[in-house]
Formats: structure tokens, C-alpha cells, sequence
């Protein structure tokens, strides 16, 4: 039994080996009694879930997870407050383990990053556990973690790295010993320069600037990313490197009952704005809005304000939509397939003669996994602006 236990460890480890070696982010930071928490996960498999544990007889917290089809945590966060993330890094063998039992997480838990997050509640609850047990399989990547109190660590393996100043950001270079590789890192600078320039207040709109401005596209591009706040245990989740789109999670009211799990990508409504197109001045006192969209429901708003501290909402006649059904060729015989195409549309009078096409975005969605909001933004502006 031990040897198998001890076979699957290497597995996972092989598994995070090829896995982590493409760019991730994460950013903490603490301000008074804020303490926020944020992450990229960068990689190119698009099939991404979230899921929760419940806390048991083997398990003293709650947690959601984010990660990929085989379910092994890439990153998360317990109800106590307590967040991590892993990082790939280049091959750097951890020798202070000799003599240490391994993580025995098998059959209970998904992986030693579950086993962990499961029975922690603190920072320092972590670098113990993982000072007495054989850290061999992470000879090529990284964790990070912080809790509620504003306590953030990274564990490079034999290297334990704590926060010098309010925040702590890790990508994927060792902090002891950066000529290893993988640094400088362009991420890791762009998020220490503007965590410096808001010395005196953190905020989530702050983190999601920072995540969106590290953020990576092309062949491995940022598939999802988090903000959490770890003092409330809520979660804002972005989908595919987009900001305008959030989906606010509770830990607290989605770890009751049974287990669950969400395929990330459903749950977001993927909006496209066909016309107008955005930044464009519109020089008359109406205009159609079409967008393609999976959202339950949608939001106009308008504002004289292009920040949109105050905006008005302007109801949506539900009874506009159209859907539009392309029906395979073969529908004389039967009809094995319908796709549908859903197109919105409408129309509005504003007192202006002129406005700007803002911004195509979301608000954030009610009822935890089951209801994405959508809205377009719309600012007045004067004649004399051009496009």
C-alpha cells in the first residue's frame, strides 16, 4: 500500500511537472482589515471546472477549487480564509527531505495540495505540515499561499519565502536564487510597480487591473482568474482573460451540501457585440443594439459619466428577442440536431443627439453558479467629439 501511495505521488508530481511549466501569476496583498488575493492561470486546456468539498469527519474545511477534468486542485481557498496557487518552475531538486514521511492523501484526497487546504487554517498551519513531510515533488514548481490575517508565503521546496512589505506577488522564478531562470519576469514587474503606486489602498477593482494588465494570450493563454477576498471568503471569477465579466461566489453558502462541480466556461454568458461597434459616435436620438449571448438575463444602462460612478437603467421589452434556428439538411428525413443563435435587440430614445458607444460588459451575476447579468454601457457625449 505504501508503495502505492507512493506511486501515485510521483504521478501527480510528474502530472504538475508538464502542467505548471506555463506562466501563472498571483498577487497578495493587505490594508487595515482588506485582505485580497489574486491569480492567472495561464495553460492551454480550455476544459476548466470549479468545484467544492464539504468539511466531514477527515475534513475541517470547506474548500473551492479551480482546475482542470482530472480534479486535483490548481488553486483555491477554504473557509478559513486560507488561498493558494502553484507555479511552474524550471527543475530545481528539493534535498531537505530526506527521511520524511510523504503526504499520505490517498484515498481521502484528491492530491496533498487537498489534504492540505482541508485541515489548515493558517499560513503558518501550512510551512509546518510542509516542513515535516517530503516536499520531493516539487522539484519543479512552486506554491503560494495567504490567509485571512494577511499572512502570504511562498514554498519553493528546501526555501521558504515570506512577505517583506504589504503585498507578496509570485510567478514562476525562485525569490532565493532567481538566476535559476525564468527571471526577469515581466509579470512578476508589471504587478510590484502598481501594487507600489496604490500604497495606501488595495480594492478589487486595483486587483483586477493588475490581473488584466499580466494577463497572457496566444498558445497559452489565461484561461481564468480570481480575486479573492479572504476576510468575507468570497470569490470573483473571470473567464478567458475577459474583466468586464465576473461571477461573484459565496464559499460560505455554495460549500453547503452536497458536492458540486461547474464546467467554468458554461457558466459565463460570452457575450458579442455586433453593432455599434465600440468607441463609435452615434449622431442620431436613437439606435439598435444587436449582441449574441448566453446570459438569463441582460442590463442597459446609461451614463453621462464615461467612469460610470452613476448610471441609469433602462428596462429591456424581453419580448425583442429572436432566435434564429439553422436546420440541417436532412429535416425531411429527421432532425437530429437545431442549433439556435440568439440575437437581442433594442431600440432607444435619449434627450442627447449624440453618444459614444463605451463599453460592451457584464455585471456581475446573483444566485451563485446559476445566473449571469448582462449589460451594455452607453456615454452621452457632445457633438464636437469624434471617434
Amino acid at each position: 500500500m505504501k508503495l502505492l501511495r507512493y506511486a501515485l505521488l510521483i504521478l501527480i508530481a510528474v502530472h504538475l511537472d508538464v502542467e505548471r511549466l506555463f506562466p501563472c501569476t498571483m498577487i497578495a496583498a493587505v490594508k487595515d482589515s482588506l485582505v485580497l488575493a489574486g491569480n492567472n492561470e495561464d495553460y492551454n486546456d480550455p476544459d476548466t471546472f470549479i468545484w467544492f468539498t464539504q468539511k466531514n469527519e477527515i475534513r475541517k474545511y470547506g474548500c473551492i477549487y479551480f482546475g482542470y477534468g482530472n480534479f486535483r486542485p490548481q488553486g483555491g481557498m477554504n473557509e478559513a480564509g486560507l488561498c493558494f496557487d502553484g507555479f511552474g518552475t524550471v527543475t530545481n531538486k528539493v534535498k531537505d527531505s530526506k527521511g520524511r514521511p510523504i503526504f499520505d492523501f490517498y484515498p481521502d484526497f484528491a492530491s496533498p495540495m487537498d489534504q492540505i487546504m482541508s485541515n489548515c487554517s493558517s499560513v503558518e498551519d501550512v510551512v509546518e505540515l510542509m516542513e515535516h513531510h517530503d516536499l520531493s515533488f516539487m522539484k519543479s514548481f512552486q506554491l503560494m499561499f495567504a490567509d485571512k490575517r494577511g499572512y502570504f508565503v511562498i514554498v519553493e521546496g528546501d526555501e521558504i519565502i515570506w512577505k517583506t512589505t504589504y503585498y507578496l506577488v509570485c510567478t514562476n522564478f525562485y525569490h532565493s536564487n532567481p538566476s535559476l531562470g525564468g527571471y526577469p519576469c515581466w509579470r512578476y514587474e508589471t504587478a510590484v510597480d502598481m501594487l507600489e503606486e496604490h500604497k495606501d489602498s488595495i480594492s478589487v477593482p486595483l486587483f483586477k487591473d493588475i490581473l488584466n494588465a499580466t494577463h497572457q494570450e496566444g498558445q497559452y493563454p489565461t484561461l481564468y482568474s480570481n480575486i479573492y477576498d479572504l476576510n468575507k471568503g468570497l470569490v470573483y471569477l473571470h473567464y478567458n482573460h475577459n474583466y468586464d465579466e465576473v461571477i461573484k461566489i459565496d464559499l460560505q453558502k455554495e460549500s453547503k451540501g452536497l458536492y458540486k462541480k461547474y464546467h467554468i466556461p458554461s457558466q459565463f454568458s460570452n457575450l458579442n457585440l455586433h453593432s455599434p461597434e465600440n468607441g463609435s459616435i452615434i449622431g442620431s436620438n436613437s439606435v439598435t443594439f444587436t449582441w449574441e449571448g448566453e446570459a438569463r438575463n441582460y442590463q442597459f444602462c446609461y451614463s453621462n459619466d464615461p467612469e460610470f460612478s452613476d448610471y441609469e437603467m433602462i428596462d429591456i421589452d424581453m419580448s425583442n428577442f429572436k432566435k434564429n434556428a439553422l436546420i440541417p439538411f436532412g429535416i425531411f428525413f429527421f432532425i437530429p440536431f437545431i442549433f439556435v443563435k440568439r440575437v437581442t435587440k433594442i431600440r432607444k430614445f435619449f434627450n442627447s443627439t449624440t453618444f459614444r458607444i463605451h463599453e460592451f460588459t457584464s455585471l456581475r451575476g446573483t444566485g451563485g453558479m446559476s445566473e449571469t447579468y448582462s449589460c451594455v454601457f452607453v456615454t452621452k457625449t457632445s457633438s464636437n467629439l469624434s471617434s
